[in-house]
């Protein structure tokens, strides 16, 4: 996983920097980000990560949209589980996901040299990959009974994924062709596997803007 975020990564600034000579409007993207996610009202959460690339309509104006691709890693936490709710009983179980989303937000935008920006809107994708982890009651040949550390992976491409997102930031300038972008956010997806599950979290987005 490590590895995709550097590689998108990479990707993106490439894509950014070579804009730099460009028309903004007339790129594919004028916005680009690396952000760290944390979830929270659960008894445990966790840290993730992303990249995100958008278009920004109208960005110099009170009202304008923002429209993108991001590709996020969610820590998840889900506790015990047990029949008739699994097959098995599980404890300590943890999900592991990638996902691929298309946020579309309005975005009310205040201020001359440094703007203020207030977004709200909703995304859906996809998740791209999964794993879980867990403790799973064995029965050995004695009928003796342990639980086992262990890893399930699970090909989930094209399962589905939606949500809304909120957030405020700020855009500061660099220069004259580039923005600092500060955006903290408030963000809720909901799964569909096993069984639908709302994963809230708080999210920083921090990058560059292209003028």
């Amino acid at each position: 996983m490590k590895l995709k975020l550097v590689t998108i990564a990479i990707l993106l600034l490439n894509g950014a920097f070579a804009q730099e000579k460009e028309q903004p409007l007339k790129n594919l993207f004028n916005e680009f980000h690396a952000s760290v996610n944390h979830g929270f009202l659960n008894n445990r959460t966790f840290f993730g990560g992303g990249l995100g690339a958008s278009h920004v309509f109208r960005a110099d104006r009170v009202l304008g949209a923002r429209v993108g691709l991001e590709f996020e890693l969610f820590h998840i936490h889900t506790g015990n589980t047990s029949p008739p709710y699994s097959d098995e009983t599980r404890r300590n179980q943890h999900f592991y996901l990638t996902s691929l989303t298309f946020p579309i937000n309005l975005r009310l935008s205040f201020g001359k040299k440094i703007r203020f920006l207030f977004e709200l809107g909703g995304r859906g994708g996809f998740v791209v990959s999964r794993y879980s982890t867990a403790d799973v009651l064995r029965t050995g040949p004695n009928y003796e009974t342990y639980f086992e550390h262990v890893k399930t992976n699970k090909v989930a491409v094209g399962l589905a994924t939606v949500g809304v997102n909120s957030g405020i930031g700020t855009l500061i300038p660099l220069n004259e062709k580039f923005d600092l972008l500060v955006r903290p956010d408030v963000d809720a997806n909901l799964f569909f596997f096993d069984d639908a599950r709302i994963h809230l979290y708080a999210r920083l987005c921090v990058g560059i803007h292209l003028k």
